[in-house]
């Protein structure tokens, strides 16, 4: 499937305008500025596969409200599925 478009901008996509998104070291908002980014330090002890998401949840379903989808680089350009413990400190 082929179609033809006026501009494709440095994006790879149609566009009327080459707008480009120029890197900040200051955040745009009022949220304090990201240093570290997504990155697990825990060992892995704290990422879940589904079947061990499921495994959790089928034995203590009240856990439900720790376990968030895990979504890093790896997960986005594999399109693997992953899980992680969030806990806070409270």
């Amino acid at each position: 499937m082929s179609r033809s478009v006026q501009n494709i901008n440095p994006y790879l996509v149609e566009s009327v305008t080459n707008l480009i998104i120029k890197k900040r070291r200051s955040p745009i908002s009022a949220m304090p500025p990201m240093t570290y980014g997504n990155k697990p330090t825990d060992g892995g002890n704290l990422i879940l596969s589904t079947t061990e998401k499921d495994e959790l949840l089928s034995e203590f379903p009240d856990a439900e409200k720790f376990v968030r989808k895990l979504m890093g680089a790896h997960e986005f350009s594999e399109g693997t599925i992953r899980w992680c413990l969030w806990i806070s400190n409270e």
